[in-house]
């Protein structure tokens, strides 16, 4: 029984069509980045604000793939996902003091040991505008 093993040569692929297809200032970069950019403006604009730091903290991340260029668009806050993805229903504990403080219809309310949150509804800020952009 004999085992072979060939090597197959790669043509390198031409220096323009490689910056055409890979670089941001390409084409499809180009238009990538100008789809990724009005995403970002309409999540900032649907994103729930209290503060204003999930929709200050959507950003745009672009990545050359191995094939294709890629773009990621995603908030860099630690609750970003449970805003986009709402919660169910659920026990919060109080941790240290064994006690804690709310303020509700501009009362202070202490409560010991746990509560049970209703969770929250979905606000899908970044997924619902991507048909609008993709057209």
């Amino acid at each position: 029984m004999e085992f072979v093993v060939s090597s197959i040569k790669f043509k390198p692929i031409h220096p323009e069509w490689e910056n055409f297809r890979q670089s941001e200032s390409g084409v499809i970069g180009k238009d990538l980045l100008r789809r990724a950019r009005r995403l970002q403006q309409l999540a900032r604009i649907s994103a729930p604000r209290k503060t204003g730091l999930l929709a200050a903290s959507i950003t745009i991340r672009y990545s050359r793939g191995l094939f294709n260029p890629s773009v990621n668009i995603g908030a860099r806050v630690p609750y970003a996902y449970w805003v986009h993805e709402g919660t169910r229903p659920h026990k919060i504990r109080a941790h240290r003091d064994k006690l804690m403080r709310f303020v509700i219809k501009g009362r202070v309310v202490y409560i010991r040991d746990s509560v049970n949150h209703p969770g929250t509804r979905p606000t899908k800020y970044l997924s619902k505008h991507l048909h609008s952009v993709t057209r």
